[in-house]
């Protein structure tokens, strides 16, 4: 609950950040619930609109100054200081925005993002409204262009967010109409009534916007499962496992006792079940390992099929003992019988397992290590795993 000091409620600082959590979620949420796992890929779309942006700012700094030349040079400088402020936040996000890699910094990114685009709204609107309320014609018309050009380009650019385009454009625009309506220009009014006829033409324009940008976001999520997928199993495919490899690669070297961890399978007595009954049962058995692989590793890590019977998992953050379960199960999943479309009868297979840390900014000497070890597992009678860089 609410407290007070002093007489001045104290909202918990827990409930405070529960508040902005809901609100950045209100913002960014798309308005299909069908649409929601698209969220972080039209959320990403409106991360990129610095050239956009710097139009608007020179539009608006320019009709600061000639607020500051026609009608009050203290106000137009005032106007100007917090529009500065503003666009500098404004931009400095949208850089950092641009650069941002890891989830965390894209979280931090996002809500930057959403925080300065409403703070420039207001800025916008303030300006338009002061402008409008001197009742100068010159002052007027410039304004009207300007708050006008910037609601359309807020609305396109920031559609993927589409309730945050929608509060960006009423900020703007409401102010502004009701502003033109008192500002003594004959007529106007009848200006100003279309307000609400404007609002909602362009929400409509924001919804449409967001439900073409929502199909193109989920063409390209499935163009890139089904290139990032071996067909057979499902599983991800060799140029999945070395993007995703890359990028463990490149991360920097954990100081405590978690790591990344690769581990490399191959099935022992694949190619007799091959030979004798067919491609067909082989390739029964390789979905039905693909299946039992899965069962082993937690949903975090990464298994792939890299071609043939061999198969490659990306262990992330684990312990060394983690990492000696996991193979040891992998191992026993394997040399589990099974009933195979176009056997007579049940059959058993193993399979070996080599393991071995990944090599920072290395991926081909991370596999070449791992790969080492399964060469070692088969030597040493294979159905085993063989591990480097445990204690």
């Amino acid at each position: 609950m609410a407290t007070t000091r002093d007489g001045i409620w104290i909202l918990p600082s827990g409930k405070a950040m529960m508040a902005i959590e809901s609100g950045f979620d209100l913002l960014t949420r798309p308005d299909a619930p069908v649409d929601r796992d698209l969220r972080p890929e039209l959320v990403g779309t409106i991360l990129g609109t610095i050239g956009m942006m710097t139009f608007g700012a020179i539009c608006v700094v320019l009709t600061i100054l000639l607020y500051a030349w026609l009608a009050d040079a203290t106000i137009g400088l005032a106007l100007l200081l917090v529009a500065g402020v503003g666009l500098a936040a404004r931009l400095s996000v949208l850089a950092q925005a641009g650069r941002a890699t890891g989830a965390i910094e894209r979280s931090h990114a996002e809500r930057g993002v959403i925080a300065t685009g409403l703070a420039w709204a207001v800025i916008v609107g303030i300006t338009g409204s002061a402008c409008a309320l001197t009742g100068n014609t010159i002052l007027l018309t410039l304004s009207a262009l300007v708050v006008t050009g910037l609601a359309f380009g807020m609305a396109f650019a920031n559609a993927g967010a589409p309730m945050f385009a929608r509060v960006q454009v009423a900020i703007v625009l409401t102010p502004f109409m009701l502003a033109i309506a008192f500002s003594g220009v004959p007529g106007i009014r009848l200006v100003a009534l279309q307000g609400p006829l404007w609002l909602v033409g362009i929400f409509g324009m924001i919804g449409r916007s967001h439900r073409l940008l929502a199909e193109l976001a989920r063409s390209h999520r499935t163009n890139r499962e089904l290139a990032f997928s071996d067909s057979l199993t499902g599983l991800a495919n060799r140029a999945r496992i070395m993007e995703t490899l890359a990028a463990r690669c490149a991360m920097p070297v954990p100081q405590d006792f978690r790591s990344s961890y690769l581990l490399y399978i191959d099935l022992d007595g694949f190619k007799a079940v091959n030979d004798n009954y067919g491609h067909g049962a082989g390739d029964h058995l390789l979905c039905e390992m693909a299946v039992r692989f899965r069962t082993v590793v937690r949903s975090n890590d990464i298994i792939g099929r890299i071609g043939g019977d061999e198969f490659i998992i990306i262990l992330v953050d684990v312990t060394e003992a983690q990492i000696r379960s996991v193979a040891e199960r992998l191992v026993i999943a394997a040399g589990l019988p099974i009933d195979l479309v176009g056997a007579p009868a049940r059959v058993q297979i193993g399979a070996s397992v080599g393991g071995a840390r990944i090599v920072p900014r290395d991926p081909q000497r991370s596999i070449q290590a791992a790969d080492a070890m399964l060469y070692r597992a088969k030597q040493e009678g294979k159905g085993r795993p063989c591990l480097a860089g445990l204690g």
